[in-house]
């Protein structure tokens, strides 16, 4: 029985040595997911960021491209006023025309 026992404890040791390599490559494991973790946080964190400055960038980029639009559009409206207003003015000077015109026809 002596070497049933002393069988027993070789065993034992044996699945003591097991777990604690075991236990060693889980470890080992855990490092480096856990580097890799803050690694992609980190990553992402840079990424994030200049994302947000891109988008910063563009709204601002939009904000003048919105202004500039705006004045074009209200240029155009005051090029159509001026010329409804040109066209006006010509018509009332021809009218204005003929109506001297007639005034000064001999009669």
């Amino acid at each position: 029985m002596a070497t049933r026992a002393a069988i027993q404890a070789n065993d034992q040791d044996v699945n003591d040595g097991m777990a604690e390599i075991e236990l060693q490559k889980l470890q080992r494991q855990y490092r480096i997911m856990e580097g890799d973790r803050k690694a992609y946080s980190e990553e992402s964190r840079i990424l994030i960021g200049k994302q947000r400055a891109t988008i910063e960038k563009l709204k601002k980029d939009n904000g003048h491209l919105q202004d500039e639009l705006r004045l074009l559009e209200q240029r155009n409206e005051d090029r159509k006023k001026n010329g409804i207003q040109s066209k006006k003015a010509e018509t009332m000077a021809e009218q204005a025309g003929k109506q001297t015109s007639i005034s000064r026809a001999p009669l």
